[in-house]
């Protein structure tokens, strides 16, 4: 073999190794620029959360929580359980000030940006109930029973008393009402 060829091959092995060994070298660059990215956001999100807990309205409160949600759909886990915390603070503010209005508008938007809100839905089902709006606080009552939550008993047991109080006392029909409420989270 002449020693023209013999260097093409051997230039042609070596770009066949470089471009199997480059990707994977610049691999772990890449995993440590997304887990520099991932703390930019995190610490993003963060001082976002603790600028909203510093505003005394709730309603102003609440709203910046719901454009939050909208803005950071992927929001780290701990930091949406801490968003969630403040939202059902702000909620729970509002029914004493015995502004249901507010209640259902911003419980409304929120699930608009976060369909599997549960908690969300329980303040929604309290503010239609507040406004004699039965069969639609009793809708949901159910979708929040059935959105795993930290307020899923407290949503059942809602359902529980608005919808006895509605049929005599009794439970019978009510797995209809929840099997429909199903249907519409699919």
């Amino acid at each position: 073999m002449s020693d023209h060829r013999r260097h093409s091959l051997r230039t042609w092995i070596l770009s066949l190794v470089l471009a199997a060994v480059v990707p994977t070298a610049a691999a772990p660059g890449a995993a440590a620029q997304d887990s520099d990215l991932e703390q930019i956001k995190y610490a993003e999100d963060y001082e976002r959360l603790q600028g909203i807990a510093a505003v005394k309205n709730p309603v102003t409160r609440a709203e910046r929580l719901v454009a939050l949600y909208k803005d950071r759909p992927d929001m780290d886990v701990k930091l949406a359980v801490y968003a969630d915390g403040l939202f059902t603070e702000n909620m729970d503010a509002l029914l004493k000030q015995q502004n249901s209005a507010g209640v259902r508008a911003l419980s409304e938007r929120a699930l608009a940006v976060r369909p599997k809100f549960g908690e969300a839905y329980l303040y929604l089902g309290v503010a239609l109930k507040n406004e004699g709006k039965f069969d639609e606080a009793m809708k949901a009552f159910a979708k929040g029973h059935l959105i795993e939550n930290r307020f899923q008993k407290r949503a059942k047991s809602q359902l529980d008393i608005l919808y006895r109080a509605r049929n005599k006392g009794s439970l019978v029909g009510q797995e209809k009402l929840i099997e429909a409420a199903r249907q519409e989270l699919k």
